[in-house]
């Protein structure tokens, strides 16, 4: 009895350590961390930093990033990515060792003031992450990865003052005004986040830009899909440009746009519910098909729901396969809208250990199970805002937060606070191809930053 009794309390003891190694391990991982307040997050945020380690996603003579960790070029929207990593990661003093945030950011302007332009003025579409020379064969850049590449470089102003005279010289140096007349802006979401960044340089009195601003009325006008009784414009509809105006522009003062983010987030939990198939419907590296992929809440040519994409010379194949689930869209909308949902879309994703990486976290699972084992600039970028975004609410709580919205209770006031707008009844890895011009035509095919 005397040695049962022994074996029992070696069998709890190694049990209790078992846990508690399995705790101390799992602690920046999984998301019930994020009830101990920032901490969680915080941990989030230097896994996500490692992708920007040199020689990993950062040339260390350089110090210019790559897209992806294969593929050593970068377009205007993956700069405007790393600038936004960069103050993201300073605020959260996450950068422990060199090259130091003023080294990066300088290596950055220095480049923007002596790139090579083309022809016309305009910039390439992209660069060479080693050398900053252009790929000339990849033709020009659009107005949708140049007005992400505008917002943070508007964003790094504001944040360091003192760069405001060298980056404002930057912008003239680009000829905005030309590449507006010549190129426009897309419509929908993707072209509404695009004219911020035109407009935080005061381009806002440009006809596109003008237009693009006013999307949100515009769409309110048009058909709507109904989707679980959720009312959605009739139009390209996906995660990424709706997640990256609400992560870069808290502040922004538009009561239709927060409530079509907030009906888009929504929508993508009640498919959860009533398929069982965790749902963050956004972009990102895939298998094959060019290995790149647009995941479609909304096709706004036809108004298909839930659809994948990929793009062929500019048109659009509707594809059979396994939506992903990407890691980006699934921190997002925690940072954001944080819910129950988002707990268990969070706490899913990181059950799988090969989401993070030494690389940082990878783009994400597709709902056959089959790890998306790419490491790209965009996923960690948008991770990193998200963490920023919701340690700054846990350390102003009075700030209000579209967390607070993501509940039925509130849903309400969200929509008093429009009930002046009239909406109308529901009606029936190598780079990407260039598809930024799609959007101006009737019955547009989408368009999206061209990016890796």
């Amino acid at each position: 009895m005397r040695r049962k009794a022994k074996l029992t309390w070696v069998l709890i003891l190694v049990l209790i350590a078992s846990s508690a190694y399995t705790a101390f391990t799992l602690l920046p991982s999984r998301s019930k961390g994020s009830e101990q307040g920032g901490n969680a997050w915080r941990a989030w945020a230097e896994v996500a930093w490692r992708y920007y380690t040199p020689g990993i996603g950062v040339d260390p003579q350089s110090l210019l990033h790559r897209a992806n960790t294969q593929w050593h070029w970068f377009t205007d929207w993956d700069l405007g990515s790393y600038i936004q990593s960069l103050i993201d990661a300073d605020k959260l003093d996450i950068i422990k060792t060199e090259p130091s945030f003023g080294k990066r950011v300088e290596a950055i302007l220095g480049f923007l003031e002596r790139r090579d332009l083309s022809r016309n003025g305009f910039p390439y579409w992209s660069y060479s992450t080693y050398t900053g020379e252009p790929d000339k064969e990849a033709g020009e850049t659009n107005p949708a990865d140049i007005g992400h590449l505008l917002l943070a470089l508007s964003t790094l102003r504001a944040y360091r003052p003192e760069l405001a005279s060298r980056i404002n010289k930057i912008v003239d140096r680009h000829n905005m005004s030309r590449v507006l007349e010549r190129m426009g802006l897309e419509g929908g979401f993707y072209g509404y986040y695009a004219a911020q960044g035109f407009k935080a340089f005061g381009f806002d009195g440009n006809k596109a830009v003008n237009r693009s601003l006013g999307e949100m009325t515009r769409l309110s006008k048009g058909p709507h899909v109904s989707i679980y009784g959720e009312q959605i414009p009739r139009a390209w509809i996906t995660s990424e440009p709706i997640l990256h105006t609400l992560l870069e522009l808290p502040n922004l003062n538009d009561d239709l746009f927060q409530e079509y983010a907030l009906r888009t987030y929504k929508v993508q939990e009640l498919r959860f519910r009533e398929t069982s198939n965790y749902t963050a419907f956004t972009e990102g590296c895939y298998f094959a098909y060019g290995n790149y992929i647009f995941e479609w809440i909304i096709r706004g040519d036809n108004g298909a729901t839930w659809t994948i994409v990929s793009f062929d010379q500019g048109k659009a194949q509707t594809l059979n396969i396994p939506a992903v689930i990407y890691t980006k869209a699934a921190f997002a909308y925690h940072a954001l809208f944080t819910s129950e949902y988002t707990h268990k879309l969070v706490d899913w994703l990181l059950s799988r250990k090969e989401i993070t990486t030494p690389s940082g976290f990878t783009e994400g699972v597709s709902e056959a199970n089959e790890l998306v084992s790419y490491t790209t600039d965009k996923t960690n970028a948008m991770i990193l805002s998200a963490a920023r975004h919701a340690i700054e609410r846990t350390t102003n709580p009075s700030e209000e937060s579209f967390a607070k919205r993501a509940h039925p209770s509130t849903m309400a006031t969200v929509r008093t606070a429009i009930s002046s707008v009239s909406l109308p009844l529901p009606s029936k890895l190598r780079a990407p191809p260039n598809i930024s011009d799609a959007l101006a035509a009737p019955n547009p095919t989408p368009t999206s930053k061209s990016q890796q």
